[in-house]
């Protein structure tokens, strides 16, 4: 029944008729018109006393920034990883939390993340079945290596969509840090690999680098010694490499930057 044969039933029930009944029904439409527009403006003012409260607490954490004398490197870094990581968690979430953080490349400085939205992050974690994959399906495995350390990400296809299932990352050793950067990508690859070996071995994953010489590992013989020798223990995991573009390999990208132990 549309809203109008229930307005009309309503004024047929308090024995109206004629024109009464159609006053009725027009009080009754201009009534829910005018409701709906106080909802929109309620709506409206919540909205935007949030954005002058984002604001507000924008220009508290600048000030706050502007006397810290962390390097702007590494604020982009942290950036850059909250923006990856919440590409999982709703966008609502990331804008409220992480947009009203950023403080650009502006000379020194510090990146502030308010407790309340550390609180909320820990919550949806929880609570977001998009965060918790078990690994059953298709993987693919990132790799990527810095000047001091290594890191990987697997990930899982869902319904087309990557979705992360582990993360790694460790510091180079004082050795290593003297390889050549072949060397050092093609480590990366063997501790990615090594370290997701109980979710890879026996099913065929893709491999994903984006050092694109490495390329070559399953097709040529590698002059390298130290590097053939790595390709040699791949060989017993049925995988297919491709070279990415650096900026598709955000993840493991910071995590090579920001090591653990």
């Amino acid at each position: 029944m549309s809203s109008f044969e229930q307005l009309k039933a309503q004024a047929l029930e308090l024995d109206l008729s004629g024109a009464d009944v159609a006053q009725y029904v027009l009080q009754q439409q201009n009534g829910e018109r005018e409701e709906r527009a106080r909802e929109r403006e309620e709506r409206e003012r919540e909205r935007e006393e949030r954005l002058a409260k984002l604001q507000a607490e924008k220009e508290v954490q600048l000030a706050q920034l502007a006397a810290s004398k962390k390097p702007a490197s590494q604020i982009v870094e942290a950036r850059n990883g909250a923006s990856y990581q919440f590409s999982w968690i709703d966008g609502l979430l990331y804008r409220e939390c992480v947009a009203s953080t950023r403080p650009g490349n502006q000379g020194t400085r510090k990146l502030v993340v308010p407790a309340d939205c550390r609180r909320i992050v820990l919550q949806v974690a929880h609570e977001s079945h998009s965060l918790v994959i078990f690994p059953t399906g298709r993987q693919k495995t990132k790799c990527d290596a810095s000047n001091f350390g290594l890191g990987a990400v697997l990930l899982q296809y869902i319904d087309g969509t990557p979705h992360p299932v582990a993360f790694a990352s460790r510091k180079l050793l004082d050795r290593e840090r003297r390889y050549a950067t072949t060397e050092k990508e093609a480590l990366a690859i063997i501790f990615g690999v090594k370290k997701f070996d109980f979710y890879l071995r026996g099913k065929e994953f893709l491999l994903e680098t984006d050092h694109k010489p490495l390329v070559y590992l399953q097709s040529s013989r590698c002059s390298n010694d130290r590097v053939m020798r790595w390709a040699l223990q791949l060989q017993n995991y049925p995988y297919r490499i491709v070279h990415i573009a650096g900026r598709d390999n955000v993840g493991a990208d910071l995590l090579s930057r920001c090591p653990g132990k």
